[in-house]
């Protein structure tokens, strides 16, 4: 999918002060690629500019300017049949010149000293004019793909706050503090043995549209789904201070949803007792974009992420279905019904850490759907 390419501006002006003006006040739309500047100090050196960059959409124009001023821009532009929407920026009082202006082609004006709240929305409004009805369309349905994309992995408020970004190139790398719940099916490989690979593809789509939904409707993301496996995280890419609260609301649900699946799973499951083993931690991970061009994926990393993997293993020996670090326990804040599990070592861990078993939470919000 190519990248939609940014809105060309040419602001036109002698002030020697302009350009640092106009590039720090929309320095978050040129990071994002939402918009990209040229600029010029007088008309013919902006001619000259468009000639060089076509695919400019938006001219800020000075009138007063040495060589050759505004209005001898709007003449020759207007004479080469130059598609673009002019805004004059004029210090001038005078409403006939502005009139003159108009009348050349300029599709509004601002006065100077200049109003930033009527500058963003008189430019807002130039670009939205500039984009080609085909382009609008285009823009508006890779939005709402990119929205698509972003609700199969994160709850719908979180989408929301991820298309609102200025910047979504921090979606590229950084690191978080987050809350890492991974889950996984117990004895999948028996089940995956005996049933011929249609029915094993045939439960994992029965069982896994729930419990994702349990987990994005506590704010959680679905991080990865590895065969019979599922990695989420809370306070990525937004942290808040439930994380641990939800993540462990959200374990107690899959438990609750788990067993009611076994009452009504369908016939050819019914020779294998459903069981899942769930493992959180809470600590730095890192998130972001990793691969390379051919096969780029948005995932965390990090001894979090290994360390929750690491508990879940533990719960079958431990005969439990929830294990939960001491970090967990105690960002989540609320009275837990737990239980201390001890253990010599976990494999990859030089330090000890705290772990729980976690039997319980009060009025926890389940959810459940019949198939």
């Amino acid at each position: 999918m190519d990248p939609i390419k940014p809105i060309s501006i040419l602001v036109v002006d002698d002030e020697v002060d302009v350009r640092q003006m106009f590039l720090q006040r929309y320095q978050k739309h040129v990071e994002a690629g939402t918009y990209s500047f040229h600029f010029a100090i007088n008309g013919l050196e902006a001619l000259e500019r468009i000639k060089e960059f076509p695919e400019i959409g938006v001219v800020l124009l000075d009138l007063r300017m040495p060589e050759l001023d505004g209005f001898g821009f709007l003449d020759r532009a207007k004479d080469l049949k130059i598609q673009h929407k002019t805004i004059i920026m004029t210090a001038y009082g005078d409403s006939m010149k502005i009139r003159s202006a108009m009348n050349r082609g300029a599709f509004d004006f601002l006065t100077k000293p200049l109003d930033f709240e009527d500058l963003d929305s008189t430019l807002a409004r130039a670009v939205l004019d500039s984009i080609s009805e085909g382009e609008r369309r285009e823009r508006l349905e890779r939005l709402t793909r990119e929205k698509e994309i972003l609700r199969r992995y994160f709850s719908d408020d979180v989408a929301e706050k991820i298309m609102k970004l200025d910047n979504r190139d921090r979606m590229i790398g950084e690191n978080h503090h987050a809350t890492v719940l991974f889950m996984d099916i117990r004895n999948f490989t028996q089940i995956s043995e005996r049933l011929p690979p249609l029915q094993v593809a045939e439960f994992l789509n029965l069982l896994y549209p729930d419990i994702m939904e349990l987990i994005l409707g506590r704010s959680g993301s679905v991080n990865k789904l590895i065969g019979d496996a599922i990695v989420a995280t809370f306070g990525v890419p937004f942290r808040t201070d439930k994380d641990a609260l939800h993540a462990l609301e959200a374990a107690i649900a899959i438990r609750d949803y788990v067993v009611r699946f076994n009452g009504l799973k369908p016939d050819f499951l019914r020779d294998f007792p459903i069981r899942i083993g769930i493992g959180i931690t809470t600590g730095p991970v890192f998130a972001g974009n990793i691969g390379s061009f051919r096969r780029l994926e948005y995932t965390v990393i990090g001894d979090t992420v290994n360390t929750a993997s690491r508990l879940q293993n533990l719960t079958k020996k431990a005969e439990v279905d929830i294990l939960i670090d001491g970090a967990t326990m105690r960002e989540a804040g609320s009275p837990l019904q737990t239980r201390e599990i001890r253990v010599r070592s976990i494999r990859g861990k030089t330090e000890k850490i705290d772990i729980y078993a976690l039997m319980g939470m009060p009025s926890t919000r389940t959810g459940f759907t019949k198939f």
